[in-house]
C-alpha cells in the first residue's frame, strides 16, 4: 500500500492525536522498510531533536504528532515527505474519552497556534484546521491520509477489536492458534437418500451424481483452491470432506485437482438425518481430523467448493483471534454474488446477514475443554444460539459464485456492480 513512498529517504507522519498517526506510521515502515521512529521513545516532541534526525542518513518513517505546526519548515529538508492524516473530530474526541486521553484545548496548544489562526473548539479542530486552511499550500512533498483508508492494510486492526486497546496500542497478541479451512465437496450425494442444500433446504440431487461431483472439483479447483493459494498467509490446513462412496477414479482425480500444501483428504460416512451445515457426521469428521491438537486453541473456517476468499480474508480472521475462555465465531460479513463466468457482479448488503452469520464464517475455541464444536455445529445463520460473534465488515472479504447448479444461494442479491472485483481476488482461469 506505500510500498511507492520509499524514495523518500525521510518520512514525517502527522495530525491531531487520536487521528491514526501511530499505526499509520508502523504501516509505511512496514511496507518501506525505513525505521519505525515514535515519537516518545526518541523525544521528537522537541523541535531540535527532530532536526537531528532529519539530518541522520538513515530512512525513517517518524511518528510525529506534536510537531504538526512546523509541518512546512521541515518539509523543506532534502527527501523529505510529509504526511498528515485525517480523521472525523467526532471519532478523535470518541477515541480520547474512550482510552481516558481527552485534548481539550490547553495553554500549549494555544500558545503555538493562536499567533495564525483563531484558536476555539477541541486541540484536534485546530490541528486540522490550520492544516487544511494554511500549512499544506506551503508544503511540496505531502501526502494526505484518510483514516478510513487504513483498512486495507494488512496491519489494520477491525473497529470492534481495537475497543480494548490501550494508549500507543496498535496490535493484537497473536494466539497459539491451530487453523483448519474445511471444505465439504460432496457429502451426502450419493445413495438412494442423496441431498443437496438448494434454496436453504434439502433437495434430491439433479442429474448423476458423479457429474455433480465432477463439476465441483473443476468449480473447486477455479475459486476455492486459486483463493488458498494466494492467501498472505499459509500455516492453515485445508480439509476437503468427500462422500466415501466416491468412486476411486473421482477421489484419484480430487486428490490431483486440488492437491497443495496441507491438504487433507477425509470420506464422511453417508448421512443420517439431514440437518444442513448442523450434520453430526461433518462435525465428527473433523473432531476426527483434530484430535491430535497440542495447541492452546482451535480455529475452523467454512468454505465451500464455488467460493472465493480475498487474498488476506484469513489473516483479518487470525487478527481477530484474541485469548477467551469458551468460544467466539468471527464473521466475515461483506462481500459479493459473482456468475461464473465473471459477467455478472454484486454487492452483498449487510442486512443480508444481521440475524447471523455468512457462509464464510469461523469458529475460535479452546482445546481441552471437552470435544471441540467445529465451525459446522449448526447451519451458519443459526451460530448466535452456540456462542458470540465478532463481525468483520470493513471491507468485502469473499466471492460466492453463482452457477447452474447452485445451491444455497439460489439466485443474486445485493446492488450490481460494474467496475469488476477490486485488487486481491484470484484472475479468471
Amino acid at each position: 500500500m506505500f510500498k511507492h513512498l520509499k524514495t523518500h529517504k525521510k518520512i514525517l507522519v502527522s495530525g491531531p492525536p487520536r487521528s491514526g498517526t501511530q499505526i499509520a506510521t508502523r504501516m509505511i515502515a512496514h511496507d518501506t522498510g525505513h525505521r519505525f521512529v515514535n515519537e516518545r521513545e526518541h523525544g521528537c516532541w522537541r523541535k531540535c531533536r527532530m532536526w537531528d534526525l532529519l539530518k541522520m542518513d538513515e530512512p525513517m518513517a517518524i511518528h510525529c504528532p506534536s510537531q504538526s505546526r512546523w509541518l512546512h519548515e521541515f518539509a523543506r529538508q532534502p527527501d523529505a515527505l510529509i504526511v498528515f492524516l485525517l480523521r472525523n473530530p467526532g471519532d478523535i474526541m470518541a477515541s480520547e474519552h474512550r482510552v481516558g486521553k481527552v485534548q481539550p484545548l490547553r495553554r500549549l496548544t494555544r500558545r503555538h497556534y493562536e499567533d495564525v489562526m483563531p484558536c476555539h473548539g477541541p486541540s484536534c479542530m485546530v490541528r486540522q484546521s490550520y492544516w487544511l486552511v494554511q500549512q499544506r499550500h506551503l508544503i511540496d512533498n505531502k501526502l494526505e491520509l484518510q483514516y478510513e483508508s487504513l483498512c486495507e492494510h494488512p496491519l489494520w486492526v477491525e473497529r470492534p477489536l481495537r475497543e480494548t486497546f490501550a494508549v500507543k496500542q496498535t496490535t493484537l497478541p497473536q494466539l497459539d492458534t491451530r487453523h483448519v479451512v474445511v471444505t465439504r465437496l460432496n457429502v451426502g450425494v450419493y445413495g438412494e437418500t442423496a441431498v443437496c442444500v438448494r434454496h436453504g433446504r434439502p433437495a434430491p440431487v439433479k442429474g448423476d451424481p458423479d457429474e455433480w461431483t465432477r463439476n465441483r472439483i473443476d468449480l473447486a479447483t477455479r475459486f476455492c483452491l486459486a483463493s488458498l493459494n494466494g492467501q498472505t498467509i499459509q500455516d492453515f490446513e485445508w480439509l476437503v470432506l468427500f462422500d466415501e462412496r466416491t468412486p476411486p477414479s473421482l477421489q484419484e482425480r480430487m486428490r490431483y485437482a486440488l492437491a497443495r500444501p496441507g491438504a487433507v483428504f477425509h470420506a464422511v460416512p453417508p448421512l443420517g438425518e439431514w440437518k444442513l451445515e448442523g450434520c453430526p457426521e461433518v462435525a465428527d469428521a473433523i473432531r476426527r481430523h483434530v484430535a491430535d491438537t497440542k495447541r492452546p486453541y482451535l480455529l475452523t473456517t467454512r468454505l465451500d467448493t464455488d467460493d472465493m476468499l480475498r487474498d488476506d480474508s484469513l489473516a483479518r480472521v487470525r487478527a481477530a483471534c484474541r485469548p477467551i475462555e469458551g468460544r467466539q465465531f468471527i464473521d466475515l460479513q461483506n462481500g459479493f454474488f459473482m456468475s461464473a463466468d465473471r459477467k455478472r457482479l454484486h454487492r452483498v448488503k449487510q442486512r443480508r446477514f444481521k440475524q447471523g452469520g455468512t457462509p464464510f464464517i469461523s469458529l475460535l475455541e479452546r482445546v481441552g475443554d471437552g470435544p471441540p464444536l467445529t465451525v459446522h455445529c449448526d447451519r451458519h445463520h443459526l451460530v448466535r444460539r452456540h456462542a458470540p460473534v465478532v463481525t468483520l465488515k470493513r471491507k468485502p472479504a469473499w466471492v460466492h459464485v453463482v452457477h447452474g447448479g447452485n445451491t444455497a444461494a439460489g439466485k443474486f442479491h445485493g446492488k450490481r456492480v460494474r467496475h469488476g472485483l477490486p485488487p486481491g481476488f484470484p484472475a479468471s482461469t
